[in-house]
């Protein structure tokens, strides 16, 4: 259980990985595709303290927003795409190993979520998919944007127990890494790190 993210020699994310996902995403999401969804894979780095810096699959499926604004071009909710992300999550979780981004900090990206070249960890427990939402109707257009994220692991998607009520969804974000040794390791309790000091397993 303590095994920790490989280098990225041997994690070994290629361009053909990255590829074959991007290929395997499209394919099981056309028709969301033909409404408008847009999938993309990149090799994310992921640095920490104790390793050296690390790469996986950032694979994000975003729904437009009109230049400028962000007013979305397409509008769905949970109601209008779940009998498509069901079956992708369902397949995507037989073929590739989706990680747990909990307390994972990622190294800079061109992407809103990670700014100034600062490392963002996303404080998280036991997540693997991310949810970026936007209400449907804002109190105060002048305050917010509407937009909030929700943090779910694979199995809560495929087994819709998902808690996004009736708003849009903007995006959906997960890290796939080719390797299934790759994981994050579980954080340990205060408790266990004294057992642990003291000898005790």
């Amino acid at each position: 259980m303590g095994r920790y993210l490989k280098s990225f020699m041997e994690a070994n994310i290629t361009d053909e990985f990255l590829s074959s996902l991007q290929d395997f995403c499209e394919m099981n999401l056309v028709y969301l595709m033909d409404d408008g969804l847009q999938v993309s894979c990149e090799k994310h780095p992921v640095s920490r303290e104790d390793m050296d810096t690390t790469y996986l699959s950032a694979v994000t499926l975003r729904y437009p927003l009109a230049p400028g604004t962000f007013e979305l071009l397409v509008q769905k909710d949970w109601n209008d795409i779940r009998d498509q992300v069901i079956p992708f999550f369902t397949r995507l979780n037989s073929e590739y190993n989706v990680i747990t981004f909990d307390q994972l900090p990622m190294a800079q990206r061109s992407s809103s979520l990670f700014k100034g070249g600062v490392n963002y960890p996303l404080r998280v427990n036991n997540s693997q998919v991310q949810f970026g939402c936007r209400r449907r109707v804002l109190v105060n257009p002048a305050l917010s944007n509407g937009g909030f994220r929700k943090n779910f692991t694979v199995d809560d998607v495929i087994s819709d127990r998902l808690d996004l009520g009736n708003n849009w969804i903007v995006e959906i974000r997960f890290y796939v890494s080719c390797n299934d040794e790759v994981i994050v390791p579980v954080k340990r309790t205060i408790g266990s790190r004294v057992k642990g000091f003291f000898g005790f397993q």
